[in-house]
């Protein structure tokens, strides 16, 4: 088997089980998810979403930048939707965001901030997700003996074949 197909057969088993190309993910666990506000020219928002269920995030807009931290839960809901719940802690606001999917890997979305006492904000814009595989490391073999140890540290991809 030639490298490049080795490549690409790991790239397909690593990625197989949430990016499945123009659908939706079955989860969010692992990912950054970085969203832009279509009507505020100064907003990014990247939202760290954990495998516990907890998320970090970093919002900037024109008032600063701010580190909020909370709870997510997120929902599949067709091939090209999804729902993201975001509780932000301790008693803050709370954030719905409805994704709908272009790829598997962005889109766009519409949320709703729950700021308490009947007030509310409705915001949309477009979402990248990204995933950083830092630390890991594969090792394949195939029927013909030819073996490929692949690992990310730092952002840096290194293969050896035996």
């Amino acid at each position: 088997m030639c490298r490049n197909s080795l490549l690409a057969l790991t790239l397909l088993l690593v990625f197989s089980q949430t990016l499945v190309l123009g659908q939706a993910p079955i989860s969010l666990s692992g990912y950054t998810m970085n969203s832009k506000d279509t009507n505020w020219s100064i907003y990014n928002e990247d939202l760290v979403l954990s495998s516990d269920g907890t998320l970090s995030a970093i919002v900037t807009n024109d008032t600063g930048t701010f580190t909020p931290s909370g709870t997510y839960v997120y929902a599949k809901k067709s091939d090209r939707t999804g729902t993201l719940s975001l509780s932000s802690s301790p008693e803050g606001p709370s954030f719905n965001f409805t994704l709908t999917y272009t790829d598997s890997a962005s889109g766009t979305y519409v949320k709703i901030a729950d700021y308490g006492g009947g007030t509310t904000d409705t915001t949309s814009g477009p979402f990248t997700l990204s995933t950083s595989l830092d630390g890991s490391i594969f090792s394949l073999s195939s029927t013909d003996g030819v073996s490929e140890t692949m690992s990310f540290e730092n952002g840096t991809f290194t293969s050896s074949f035996v």
